[in-house]
């Protein structure tokens, strides 16, 4: 069978897409609300402005940084962008950034979020391992990492 050519797969895609976001747009009034009165659009563009500089230099210097990018270097990075985004909209809105001993409160305790769902991914990974390992599907090669963190989640859904 002959497949389709992609300029008709790309016109299908859009109009599904379009589709999708004119009924989301038609039920979900408080988000288009939301969208309109927005004001936080110079913040905004200053950490996408930020984030397009780092990855542009990460890509372009990718031989002398790779051996820097490591999941603690991104948390650290995350971490710092949320401290900047953090002061820059308490600057904005009360006029003077927060106090240094509450931004490493609320620093911390994303911090402890972040842990929390990372122990509960990779527990959900080790879950799906040990479940895999036990069945026919053994066989599978490869990374499934995605695979295996579902069927924990989905293991530990059926204990709850």
């Amino acid at each position: 069978m002959k497949t389709l050519p992609k300029w008709i797969i790309l016109i299908c895609i859009s109009i599904w897409m379009l589709v999708c976001l004119v009924d989301y747009w038609q039920y979900h009034q408080l988000q288009r609300l939301a969208i309109q009165q927005f004001q936080y659009g110079r913040l905004a563009a200053i950490v996408v402005v930020l984030s397009a500089a780092l990855g542009f230099l990460g890509y372009r210097f990718k031989d002398q940084v790779a051996r820097y990018v490591h999941g603690l270097s991104i948390l650290l990075l995350s971490m710092i962008m949320l401290g900047l985004s953090v002061q820059a909209f308490m600057r904005i809105n009360q006029g003077e950034p927060l106090p240094s001993h509450q931004l490493v409160q609320f620093l911390w305790s994303n911090l402890l979020t972040v842990g929390a769902v990372m122990l509960l991914v990779v527990s959900a990974y080790t879950a799906g391992d040990l479940l895999i390992s036990c069945t026919r599907w053994r066989r599978l090669k490869g990374g499934y990492y995605l695979l295996r963190i579902g069927i924990g989640m989905i293991l530990y859904t059926k204990l709850l």
